[in-house]
């Protein structure tokens, strides 16, 4: 009796030990989180310099026009550059335009999943607009017009990433309309298109 006794006591003391140590996980992982208003974001890795967003807020979900403007946060006390956008970083967002920053420059698999709209208007700088990005972008059949603000673009980035989208019309900067066009045939990007030059207006 006495030896089932002390194991049950030593359980105990494992249970409580097992119990603090998940809480006291819980309260670092709730640290490690920073908030912009609109955004969530998390360290990218534990000793680097780079963030990413994870969600949005109430605030951030109800924008309808989602303009990414924070371009650095500051995490437990550490400044950080936001680069990535995470897999459901917009999920219930009821934004019709997104517009992101010149920072990002990955965005991950399933990172448009579940918004509220279907017809979204996304804005991309130069470093975001690669052939992974884009495809990762459009996979959710969400984004309707794509505006890709980037004269470094080459035709293997858009090789494909558009087939099986619900993009219907890309825009560019006007001085590489004549060339972009020749990239976004069906042929190359894997679906017929409207290519259009942007304005500012479609950067605000």
């Amino acid at each position: 009796m006495k030896s089932n006794r002390s194991k049950m006591k030593v359980w105990r003391v494992v249970a409580c030990a097992f119990l603090a140590l998940t809480m006291a996980l819980s309260a670092s992982e709730a640290l490690a989180i920073g908030s912009s208003g609109i955004g969530l974001y998390e360290p990218v890795t534990a000793k680097g310099s780079t963030a990413k967003l994870v969600g949005l807020t109430a605030k951030g979900k109800a924008k309808t026009k989602f303009k990414l403007t924070k371009t650095t946060i500051n995490i437990k006390g550490k400044k950080r550059t936001v680069t990535t956008l995470q897999a459901n970083a917009f999920k219930d967002a009821k934004a019709t335009k997104i517009i992101l920053p010149k920072t990002i420059k990955t965005i991950k698999k399933n990172a448009f999943k579940g918004t509220k709209k279907k017809n979204i208007t996304l804005v991309l700088q130069a470093k975001a607009c690669t052939k992974t990005n884009l495809k990762n972008a459009v996979a959710k059949k969400n984004i309707k017009t794509l505006v890709l603000n980037t004269k470094s673009l080459k035709k293997k980035d858009v090789k494909g990433v558009l087939k099986g989208s619900a993009v219907t019309t890309v825009k560019v900067p006007k001085s590489k309309l004549k060339a972009y066009k020749k990239y976004f045939t069906k042929a190359n990007c894997g679906k017929k298109v409207t290519v259009k030059a942007l304005t500012k207006k479609d950067l605000k």
